[in-house]
């Protein structure tokens, strides 16, 4: 089956990544809004965080926008199109994250998708990647997990020592 050009000269497939790409940024936008509206420390934890999982995200719908026949500016216009949704979740997160109760099971939800995006998507990944030399390959990738994880802990652990320690200079 070929795949035809089907607007603007994109794709179904480009279209299909660009579209869900768009979701999943404002979906995003709207965690590090709940997290800002929380405190600025939570907010940066979380925003690094994305910033993790989205750098190789977007890499990824490059080539394969690429991959399906589009050219370089036309697949950089898509992604800075997606990526700016993240900015229109940013502003729905930051509004309706007034209400604690809300921002609560915003921020709830947000750890779930983390954990989620780490257990299905990132570790199946892990699991089935095949190497020359496969126990470099496994130190490197726990590394990396292990790197993040602590990085996040201590966010999470100091953040009261942070916010305070900025607040009393202020």
């Amino acid at each position: 089956m070929e795949n035809k050009a089907i607007c603007f000269g994109i794709n179904s497939v480009s279209l299909m990544v660009c579209i869900g790409d768009a979701f999943h940024n404002f979906g995003d936008g709207i965690a590090i809004g709940a997290a800002f509206s929380q405190n600025w420390v939570t907010g940066l934890g979380t925003s690094l965080a994305i910033f993790c999982h989205e750098l190789p995200h977007e890499f990824a719908d490059f080539a394969i926008y690429i991959n399906n026949g589009l050219q370089k500016w036309k697949a950089l216009m898509l992604n800075f199109a997606s990526a700016c949704c993240c900015f229109i979740g940013l502003y729905v997160g930051l509004a309706i994250s007034n209400d604690t109760e809300v921002r609560q099971w915003l921020l709830a939800v947000v750890a779930g998708m983390f954990i989620y995006i780490s257990l299905v998507d990132i570790l199946n990944e892990m699991v089935n990647q095949r190497s020359n030399d496969p126990i470099l390959q496994f130190c490197i990738q726990n590394f990396g997990m292990v790197l993040g994880w602590v990085i996040l802990f201590l966010i999470a652990y100091y953040e009261d020592r942070i916010v305070n320690s900025f607040s009393a200079t202020s």
